[in-house]
């Protein structure tokens, strides 16, 4: 199953661009013209990356972005024309986790959604690899630690 990303940008050109490029790179696309079709999109498409712009016609793609960062486990991309140092790190500040600024080339979209994708599959590979349930209680191989009720004991490495 093809990873996916959702799109929520007014502009239909700036929108078919991101969709045939990421379509091309072998993702599948959503897209939502306002912020309120975006927010409603999100949690039954359930994207991996979500590109948001950053002016919407109904809500300020900054107020969808603190709105989604407290809703989604995606990654927001925000996509804007404004490049100011203050307008990256409000966006940065509200729970983007990169900002581009437009115009932009297709490869670094691309790139840009890669990077994202592969730093969710570490993050998962070292959850996976780091800690070993057994009912409530927990092994954390990165500690040698074993966890219950709250309750951490070192382990030595014969124990471990």
């Amino acid at each position: 199953m093809a990873d996916r990303v959702l799109i929520i940008e007014d502009d239909p050109e700036i929108a078919y661009f991101e969709r045939t490029i990421l379509e091309r790179a072998g993702y599948e696309v959503k897209v939502a013209t306002t912020g309120a079709a975006g927010l409603e999109a999100e949690p039954e498409f359930a994207p991996a990356v979500i590109l948001l712009d950053v002016e919407l016609p109904d809500i300020s793609g900054l107020d969808v972005c603190t709105s989604l960062a407290n809703s989604s486990d995606a990654f927001i991309l925000m996509v804007s024309a404004h490049s100011t140092e203050n307008d990256v790190l409000k966006g940065l500040g509200l729970g983007a986790d990169d900002y581009v600024r437009k115009p932009f080339s297709g490869n670094e979209l691309v790139a840009r959604v890669q990077s994202f994708l592969r730093r969710r599959e570490r993050s998962r590979k070292s959850e996976g690899d780091g800690r070993l349930m057994a009912g409530s209680t927990e092994l954390v191989r990165d500690f040698h630690t074993l966890e219950n009720d709250g309750h951490s004991v070192s382990l030595t490495a014969l124990e471990f």
